[in-house]
């Protein structure tokens, strides 16, 4: 295993490179990390990686603050992520991806999921001020976005066409230009409950959504 960590802050300035690009390489841990970038690069990034951990860092200034490719088995957890052009957290075709406790601040879309990751579990994330969207769910994702807080943004949560069989519940969105929760062109059985929305522009919005299930909100 490879393991990066700091007991205080190793901040890290890497312009218009990666900081960290790991390729396929697996078993990583990265903790305690302070990155800045520039609009044209991102922070970190696996392609077809295993086991890799980034837990504690905070990331700043990317076009993407941690983008992950057909990676399986990584954790993403509480780190800090502010000013992304577009995501704060990235990831297409992973496999057993959580992605917790997260803050991740004035990115264009906080966290966004693409096909065909399966079984992504979003959770107990703040995410504030993005452009289009707190969470995204997208492109043959499947997986769950649960007990996050989503506010002073775009859409709050978002299953786009393609996902499939997303379940949106225990979140909180407020203070939303769009709907909190909108759902369209998902399939597989979505579910939306238990889920509040204060001072939203929608609460709940289902487009060409068969099959989704919405209750307790």
């Amino acid at each position: 295993a490879r393991h990066f960590s700091k007991a205080g802050p190793a901040e890290i300035r890497s312009g218009s490179a990666p900081a960290f690009d790991f390729g396929a390489q697996s078993n990583i841990y990265i903790h305690g990390f302070e990155l800045f970038g520039s609009c044209d690069s991102t922070g970190v990034v696996a392609n077809g990686s295993a086991c890799l951990r980034f837990v504690q860092n905070k990331v700043a200034d990317y076009t993407c603050g941690v983008w992950l490719a057909s990676v399986a088995d990584a954790t993403v957890s509480g780190n800090t992520l502010a000013y992304c052009g577009s995501n704060g957290i990235g990831a297409a075709a992973c496999a057993r991806l959580n992605i917790e406790g997260n803050n991740v601040q004035a990115c264009d879309t906080g966290i966004r999921v693409a096909g065909p990751c399966t079984n992504a579990a979003v959770a107990g994330n703040i995410v504030e001020s993005s452009g289009k969207a707190g969470i995204v769910f997208e492109n043959g994702a499947s997986g769950s976005a649960t007990k996050n807080a989503v506010h002073c943004g775009g859409a709050g949560i978002v299953a786009l066409t393609g996902a499939t069989g997303v379940r949106i519940a225990n979140n909180i969105v407020y203070d939303s230009s769009q709907p909190a929760v909108l759902l369209t062109g998902a399939g597989g059985a979505c579910e939306v409950f238990n889920n509040t929305a204060i001072m939203c522009r929608d609460g709940i919005v289902l487009q060409a959504t068969p099959g989704a299930a919405v209750r307790n909100n």
